[in-house]
């Protein structure tokens, strides 16, 4: 089965179509057709969930055949419909939705090739905005944050894919900010630039997620890899 890292659900990508068409739902700039507003407010109805923000339709996945991804804004409530231990999707769950979709489908008198053969997935929108916007930190708006806190003391400050971590020359460096206020600028300073990609405002609900680390411990342990770093 398509899972995410760690067996949560699907992990989507910013550059996935599926992303791009729920991105023009939750900007008020497309809606759902009515056939699958009608499945999403089921789905809602019949396990006390939030309303799935979109449901696209995907008849070109080349592993399992016709795709019917059920998107929720928020990773728990996709997650809710894993099994218990969230290693795979819960078959009853996607036996009853295709069920019903099936149902509202003949209901409408519409056909869908392949629909009999539908794979029902489950993903979230969230984890993919914030990951864009991330993204939009590029070495130009990093400068920018380097500049604002005018330190010596730091080395580098990479994004990560929901992260940003902040690299100080040593060890030393690193073990002194520990207990001042330093670390908390940084983190202000990278959110004030990062803040005006937010289109969504996750970031102002649930900040991103900082580590620090030093440029002594990145060549001892990692030979200055930045391979074996990020495995």
């Amino acid at each position: 089965m398509i899972i995410g890292k760690g067996g949560d659900a699907r992990m989507m990508n910013p550059s996935d179509e599926s992303y791009r068409r729920t991105r023009l739902v939750k900007q008020g700039a497309a809606a759902m057709p009515p056939l699958f507003r009608a499945l999403a407010e089921w789905i809602a109805a019949h396990y006390s969930s939030p309303v799935p923000l979109n449901i696209v339709f995907d008849s070109n996945e080349p592993l399992h055949g016709p795709r019917l991804d059920v998107i929720f804004e928020r990773k728990r409530d996709a997650d809710s419909f894993m099994t218990e231990r969230t290693i795979s999707y819960d078959p009853a769950k996607q036996a009853a939705i295709k069920a019903r979709f099936l149902e509202l489908l003949d209901e409408s008198g519409d056909t869908i090739a392949g629909a009999e053969r539908l794979f029902v997935i489950f993903s979230a929108f969230e984890p993919a905005a914030r990951r864009e916007a991330n993204s939009q930190m590029t070495p130009e708006r990093i400068e920018e944050v380097e500049k604002s806190l005018s330190s010596t003391v730091i080395w580098k400050i990479r994004p990560g894919f929901g992260t940003a971590i902040i690299f100080f020359h040593t060890e030393a460096q690193l073990k002194m900010t520990e207990d001042s206020d330093f670390r908390e600028r940084c983190r202000d300073a990278y959110m004030a630039v990062l803040g005006r990609f937010d289109e969504f405002g996750y970031f102002r609900a649930n900040p991103i997620g900082f580590a620090f680390d030093s440029k002594e411990n990145f060549d001892a342990k990692y030979q200055g890899s930045w391979f074996a770093y990020d495995r």
